[in-house]
């Protein structure tokens, strides 16, 4: 009895999927970004998953937010993508009554500032 439950074991572990024993872990921390699991718990071979920046946090164009698990259960690197916003205020009473303000927004992109209005 005991050699027919190790040979029935033998064959359903023959017989499991590969995806199933190579799957990937939880994709790694990205600092200033969460995954978008989309639900999902287990990732097969050749799942992609894509990140998104925290609040106040944008993603820099050009940069890759997306990563793939790949053989030996590994998921491919990934590079910090996400930087801050900055926010700058404006405000300036004239003598006329008039007043102006003015919010812009400024993201750093390789030490550039990058400025849009708000």
């Amino acid at each position: 009895m005991l050699r027919l439950l190790l040979g029935v074991t033998v064959l359903l572990l023959l017989l499991c999927p590969q995806a199933v024993r190579s799957d990937c872990s939880l994709p790694p921390d990205v600092p200033n970004a969460q995954p978008d699991l989309e639900g999902r718990t287990s990732f097969p071979e050749g799942s992609t998953v894509t990140y998104k920046c925290n609040k106040d946090f944008v993603k820099v164009p050009g940069k890759i937010a997306t990563i793939t698990c790949i053989k030996d259960n590994e998921w491919s690197s990934i590079a910090e993508f996400c930087n801050r916003k900055f926010f700058l205020s404006f405000y300036k009473n004239y003598e006329n009554g008039m007043c102006l303000f003015m919010r812009m927004e400024c993201v750093l992109s390789n030490f550039t500032p990058l400025w849009s209005d708000v």
